[in-house]
């Protein structure tokens, strides 16, 4: 049984992006903007990792964390979000969701346990309309990947 990932919401407090204080979790502050992910993390440490969400933008955004099935990537989650596919289909496990309305942060914290040597989403996958676009399609999404122990 594959034990992917513990998720758990927590109060709201200030973090750093991929910090981590000695047998601490690592801090990692995710920020959006209209539309795009402001300087994700590409590699993060493997263990215990608590994310946060600032929406810099003049819209609502939400930060979702995924763990990708085994040799999925960046172009699989684009090609899957144009295709009009389903996001089940790229996940092995949904870690968790963090809503944020514009020039807010989200009201909570999402703990993950991250696993070595795996990769991991970061998407919007909100529209401003029923008709519009999902944010994902417009550049909001982001993939990081856990290093080895």
């Amino acid at each position: 049984m594959l034990r992917a990932a513990v998720v758990m919401l927590v109060g709201a407090s200030a973090c750093l992006a991929a910090q981590r204080a000695p047998g601490a979790p690592t801090q990692v502050r995710i920020v959006g903007d209209d539309y795009a992910f402001i300087q994700p993390p590409s590699t993060l440490p493997a263990g215990e990792a608590v994310f946060a969400f600032e929406n810099r933008g003049k819209v609502r955004h939400e930060l979702s964390v995924a763990l990708l099935k085994p040799g999925l990537g960046a172009s699989d989650v684009m090609e899957t979000f144009r295709q009009g596919g389903r996001r089940r289909g790229l996940y092995e496990v949904s870690i968790g969701v963090l809503l944020a309305f514009p020039g807010d942060t989200a009201g909570g914290r999402l703990l993950a346990t991250l696993l070595p040597g795996r990769t991991y989403a970061l998407i919007c996958g909100l529209r401003d309309t029923p008709d519009a676009q999902q944010h994902a399609l417009l550049g909001m999404i982001a993939v990081f990947s856990v290093a080895e122990h």
